[in-house]
């Protein structure tokens, strides 16, 4: 069931999906059936008002699943996933906008034919001001989680409340073809202590093909509750640290949708009509990639709002489907081609045919 409705200023929706199956046999050395079971529910709400905005979300999973034990003995276990987050985005000004965040999400998991369960709560709290001053683009913001976790398997068990502040501040200066950015986060964490991370990136453009950068930057993770206390985890359990060290230089094809649409209208005459469309159906979704794939520095910084390390997957993926695209485009040109050779050919062969029966 999917219901919905908006309007100028609002929205809001519900959306509700149910599964269930009899199963099938999960081991080839038993013929009993494993299914499972699971109902999901999500709901929006969103208002906007003339210098801000504000959204609430609920998502909810829960059901059953069914498994073998090492013994092929049969058992289920019921789990819960749900998340709650309500926001709020305000314009202060031209120069200055903010948002808050708090969400609260909690995940469960209980045996039906044991005692044992896993379970796992945390609530945060994340506020952001961003602020532009003459070249600089500035953000600074606090991020607070509390998180309370327990398990009990095999006869021992734990229970873990870990808190964790952080606060950051991040600046993007542009000036003409120079980039910079700059950013550090301060990390205070119950069980390990305080950390500090930082990110430094300097970007040049040559031209408006080619683009030179150099960034370094550090990282923190703290190992949760499960990875020191759940099943397999190690109690003595360090933070990971990195230190990082990249030096970047890009060269994009920003020309070839243009170059292409010249030379498509060529091409349909080995194909016709249709191979004109198809082509230009592939430059309309390299296009959808090119603006994303145009501004690399853009793209990192939002990762180290969060993170504070740089994130280049996103700028990487986008260059692996705009290559991809020309791949397609460069295959069905040659197919066109080469079945329009055939035809000819064949054709060709039927007229000398048809001249030597006259």
């Amino acid at each position: 069931m999917d219901l919905g409705y908006a309007n100028q200023s609002s929205e809001l929706g519900v959306t509700i999906n149910s599964n269930q199956t009899d199963g099938y046999a999960i081991r080839t050395d038993s013929d009993t059936k494993r299914g499972y079971e699971n109902l999901t529910s999500n709901a929006y709400y969103k208002q906007k008002f003339s210098s801000s905005d504000i959204a609430m979300r609920y998502w909810r999973s829960e059901g059953k699943v069914e498994y073998l034990d090492f013994f092929l003995s049969p058992l289920d276990q019921d789990y819960l996933n749900e998340s709650t987050a309500f926001e709020i985005n305000n314009v202060i000004s031209d120069q200055f906008k903010s948002k808050i965040l708090l969400s609260h999400i909690k995940d469960d998991i209980k045996q039906n034919q044991s005692t044992d369960y896993v379970t796992s709560k945390r609530n945060v709290f994340d506020a952001q001001l961003d602020f532009s001053i003459e070249k600089h683009n500035i953000a600074a913001g606090i991020y607070i989680s509390d998180e309370e976790a327990a398990s009990f398997a095999w006869g021992s068990g734990y229970t873990e409340d870990t808190r964790s502040e952080e606060f950051f501040i991040q600046d993007s200066i542009i000036e003409g073809k120079h980039r910079v950015f700059i950013a550090t986060r301060y990390i205070d964490h119950e069980t390990f202590g305080d950390e500090i991370v930082w990110n430094a990136e300097y970007g040049f453009d040559l031209n408006d093909r080619i683009s030179f950068s150099g960034s370094s930057g550090s990282g923190f993770r703290a190992p949760d509750a499960t990875d020191r206390f759940g099943f397999g985890g190690n109690i003595n359990l360090l933070p990971e640290e990195s230190n990082d060290i990249q030096i970047d230089s890009e060269n994009q094809l920003r020309n070839c949708c243009k170059r292409l649409r010249k030379k498509s209208i060529k091409y349909a005459r080995f194909g016709g009509e249709d191979l004109r469309k198809e082509i230009e159906k592939l430059i309309i979704e390299i296009e959808e990639y090119k603006n994303l794939s145009t501004q690399p520095m853009k793209k990192k910084e939002k990762g180290k709002e969060k993170k504070g390390i740089l994130d280049d997957d996103d700028y990487f993926m986008n260059q692996v489907i705009k290559e991809q695209k020309m791949y397609q485009i460069k295959q069905a040109i040659k197919q066109k081609k080469k079945n329009w050779h055939q035809k000819n050919l064949q054709l060709k062969k039927n007229s000398s045919s048809m001249l030597k029966k006259n």
